[in-house]
């Protein structure tokens, strides 16, 4: 069995027949109030003929069950957690399968907010045999952050048949990047806002890349463009960019802490070399650099075209 911890994620059915014929979803939030068990967000699950089951986000995430063997829950819902259930799975959205085994097919998850904020939050999917236990080294985990008004989707190839794969994909744009990264800034999982607009910059710079040119500069490029041998859109350009931003952030993420910092400009100081005015603060935490370099790789996975079961 294989499995990617990545924005694009995969796990093969063993060739000894290992029986994954079922599986189910969880997600909730990845930070709460104190004495709010509430997860700040939900889920909901379509099967390829547009039937819903989870949580419903234009009725409050009421729960729906439109699909045959699946249905909404939830889990631990409650302060407690004396039992060793951990303050992240309070109130986590669950969807549950009710029995039988889940038809092969693709599947699309949406995650959804239900605050107006942005949040962390973790999504896992774990399958099961037909008689309902959990499948040992079978989990598919993901950590993300879901920007004020948006949704998160994952597309899921799932076909329980032994040798195959089963794929978890999510879907990610420049857009959605730029998002996410405003977002790690809001929960401040990032630097200032200099160094998350040097960022923002290097994401419009790839983002451009890929855009359409006007009409009137199409034909004024064109004889540059044949020279060059670039391509319409121009997916190096947008692909080197994304490399350069996912750089940017482990070079933020060597940093040093911000005590360490502070005490090397003291001495920075009495020697009277002082750092530039106005030098931006350049770090990013563990959920943010993960968040947000997995869904860059997979953005370059799709430019590059690779096939969705590849890491």
């Amino acid at each position: 069995m294989t499995l990617l911890a990545i924005a694009m994620m995969s796990v093969s059915a063993s060739s000894f027949a290992t029986d994954y014929s079922s599986f189910y979803f969880t997600a909730g939030s990845n930070i709460y109030p104190e004495g709010d068990p509430t997860s700040f967000v939900g889920i909901t699950l379509i099967d390829s003929q547009g039937r819903r089951t989870g949580s419903n986000p234009t009725l409050s995430g009421a729960g729906i069950a439109e699909m045959p063997g699946f249905g909404p829950g939830s889990e631990a819902i409650g302060s407690d957690t004396s039992s060793g259930t951990t303050p992240d799975e309070l109130g986590a959205q669950s969807i549950i399968i009710g029995g039988g085994p889940v038809p092969t097919g693709v599947y699309t998850l949406v995650v959804f907010s239900t605050v107006s904020y942005a949040v962390p939050y973790g999504l896992d999917l774990s399958f099961r045999a037909s008689t309902g236990y959990e499948q040992p080294n079978s989990g598919i985990e993901i950590n993300s952050i879901l920007p004020v008004g948006t949704t998160a989707t994952y597309t899921i190839n799932y076909n329980p048949a032994p040798g195959s794969a089963v794929t978890v994909v999510k879907t990610v744009t420049f857009a959605v990047l730029r998002q996410e990264l405003q977002a790690a800034f809001d929960l401040h999982q990032i630097g200032d806002h200099k160094f998350v607009e040097h960022l923002d910059k290097i994401l419009a710079q790839g983002e451009k890349a890929l855009a359409p040119k006007p009409e009137e500069k199409r034909e004024a490029g064109k004889a540059q463009e044949h020279k060059q041998g670039r391509e319409k859109p121009n997916k190096k350009k947008a692909i080197e960019k994304l490399k350069e931003f996912i750089h940017q952030l482990h070079e933020a993420a060597q940093a040093k802490p911000e005590k360490e910092r502070e005490a090397k400009q003291a001495q920075k100081h009495k020697r009277g070399d002082h750092e530039r005015e106005g030098e931006p603060k350049r770090f990013v935490t563990a959920v943010a650099l993960k968040s947000l370099t997995d869904d860059a790789k997979t953005l370059i996975r799709d430019l590059e075209g690779e096939p969705k079961h590849e890491h």
